[in-house]
């Protein structure tokens, strides 16, 4: 066996798998093998011995090798392209992991600062609650306060009459006795 038909039965290659170089590398290979062969039909029908000269076994053997080399070329090919294939996946991958984490932390980001307006907004909803609150109570002190004074005022008032009164009474009860 030929190193090339060696080659294309461990890979499970067949002539329709290789690329159009190797397929004309292979003809090449071919032909010269069918060469030799109707030479050695020649030789056998005019009844003579024939043997391969080692001219023509090299040349057979760097025909092969040389769809070898070929295929070789083409797999590695073909294994780049996987490669960079696979590392433009992978590329994509770390690229939509990254936009993911992203997006991730900015909607982190966005939750946190709603809560913080939130919170900023209830805090200030507390402040103007307990203003309002504080107003309140202000303005119960002062009319109660005011109802003081005015009780007082009153109390004033009803003891001041009381005493007019009182002395109203002393001044009539005194004049009339005298």
């Amino acid at each position: 066996m030929y190193p090339h038909q060696v080659l294309m039965e461990e890979q499970n290659l067949k002539k329709e798998d290789l690329s159009n170089d190797a397929q004309n590398y292979l003809t090449d290979f071919n032909h010269y093998l069918r060469a030799i062969g109707l030479k050695q039909a020649r030789a056998e029908k005019a009844g003579k011995p024939f043997e391969i000269s080692p001219k023509e076994s090299a040349k057979a053997n760097r025909l092969s090798k040389s769809v070898c080399v070929q295929v070789y070329q083409d797999l590695n090919v073909v294994q780049q392209q996987e490669n960079l294939e696979k590392e433009k996946a992978d590329a994509k991958r770390a690229e939509a992991e990254e936009l993911a984490r992203q997006q991730q932390e900015s909607e982190a980001k966005l939750i946190e600062e709603a809560e913080a307006a939130k919170a900023a907004e209830k805090q200030k909803e507390e402040e103007i609650r307990e203003k309002e609150e504080n107003e309140l109570l202000l303005q119960q002190q002062q009319q109660e306060e005011e109802e003081e004074r005015i009780q007082k005022e009153e109390e004033r008032a009803r003891e001041a009459e009381a005493e007019r009164k009182r002395k109203e009474d002393e001044d009539v009860g005194v004049g009339f006795f005298f």
